[in-house]
């Protein structure tokens, strides 16, 4: 029987909903509602920042609340804690439905982990006017949706996409403007 850590590295530029998901991947949950609800937490409210779901995860995962509440995108009416931030709605997407189909290949190439979990989302992607990988000058796609009550739940999504034949995997070429270049060095610091 393999001893495999329960946690993975809680990066800065990863999302909250990023990080339980790869660790429920980890873990071979099938998928992160079900990961966090066997130690009496609730995934969407964790994805929430809600305290009760942050401190009984964080407890399990190794990691303060304060740097995983860091990482969730609070909404209120019309506007979003974001990474210490507060913008306006329309700057920023609740939920981790875009990626860059190559930083998910070269994740799943040299990341840690078993292979299939190794992709993390990225916090940028949820800026609604990021729309290119700077790294890779490729658009952004979209994953498939999930049903409400699975959340946000990033490697089932990835999951989904392996499996669809209409994912752009290859990605559209497209030059990243200056915003994209923003936005990416503003969130790897």
């Amino acid at each position: 029987m393999s001893n495999r850590p329960l946690r993975t590295q809680l990066r800065p530029c990863r999302s909250l909903a990023s990080f339980v998901s790869r660790s429920a991947g980890l873990h071979g949950a099938p998928n992160a509602a079900t990961f966090v609800s066997w130690f009496g937490a609730n995934f969407r409210e964790l994805c929430r920042g809600t305290d009760r779901d942050l401190d009984k995860m964080a407890d399990i995962l190794g990691c303060e609340p304060t740097e995983m509440k860091k990482r969730v995108i609070l909404g209120k009416r019309s506007t979003r804690h974001f990474c210490d931030m507060e913008l306006p709605k329309s700057f920023v997407r609740q939920s981790g439905n875009r990626v860059c189909p190559l930083c998910i290949l070269c994740d799943e190439k040299s990341g840690d982990g078993r292979m299939i979990v190794r992709p993390f989302a990225r916090l940028t992607w949820a800026f609604e006017h990021h729309n290119v990988c700077p790294k890779h000058c490729k658009r952004l796609v979209i994953l498939p949706s999930l049903p409400w009550e699975l959340g946000d739940d990033f490697h089932l999504r990835l999951r989904a996409a392996r499996n669809s034949p209409d994912f752009g995997w290859e990605g559209e070429y497209e030059e990243p403007l200056a915003i994209d270049r923003y936005i990416v060095a503003r969130f790897r610091r």
